[in-house]
Formats: structure tokens, sequence, C-alpha cells
């Protein structure tokens, strides 16, 4: 499931804002269904997802 938050984020980096957001939600969910809402690595991902809507990607 890392995989997929880090991928979002290089979608992000390139544009693809829209893909981004669909596989970080949908991310997040197997999160909260695999391990729990309240499990600490589904908080911490949703605390990084959180966070990537105030970082503009680097440059390319």
């Amino acid at each position: 499931m890392q995989c997929a938050l880090d991928l979002s984020l290089d979608w992000r980096a390139l544009g693809r804002v829209e893909a981004a957001d669909d596989l970080e939600q949908d991310t997040l969910e197997a999160y909260a269904a695999t391990l729990g809402p309240d499990h600490p690595e589904s908080r911490a991902a949703a605390a990084r997802m959180r966070g990537t809507c105030d970082v503009e990607p680097p440059p390319m």
C-alpha cells in the first residue's frame, strides 16, 4: 500500500492530479479496510496525504 501512495506522489509531480487523488483515496480506503481506521499505519498514511495538499512538487 505504501508503494501506491508513493506512486500517487509521483503522479502528482507529473501533473496527473486527478489520477493521484483517486489512487490516494483508494489506498487510504485499503489501509482502513485492511488494518482498521485507527491503526497507526492507517493514521500515518492519512497524515502523509494531508501534507501533500500544501506542497508544490519539485520542478522536473
